[in-house]
């Protein structure tokens, strides 16, 4: 799924919790980043939960195309460990 939002916080969370369940249902559970420069802890639990529904169902989840400003967001709230980016 390609997020569209330059910016991932509260303000567009609702919306894009909208996007990535609509992505769920399909089985689509690769975020493509490549658009998100900001990102803040709203959407980082989102994503947090999303990764933790996915495990329970054993499906597969990536974060896609993460820029330096997000990973290190992702690096200081220690949640790096789960949203594991993958560069192409």
């Amino acid at each position: 799924m390609k997020i569209i939002h330059e910016e991932l916080n509260i303000y567009v969370v609702e919306a894009f919790y909208q996007e990535i369940l609509e992505a769920y249902k399909k089985s689509d559970t690769t975020m493509d980043m490549q658009s998100v420069s900001t990102i803040d802890m709203s959407a980082i639990q989102l994503l947090v939960s999303l990764y933790k529904t996915c495990k329970e169902a054993s499906k597969e989840f990536h974060l896609l195309n993460v820029n330096a400003e997000v990973e290190k967001v992702l690096h200081n709230c220690a949640c790096d460990f789960l949203l594991k980016a993958v560069n192409e």
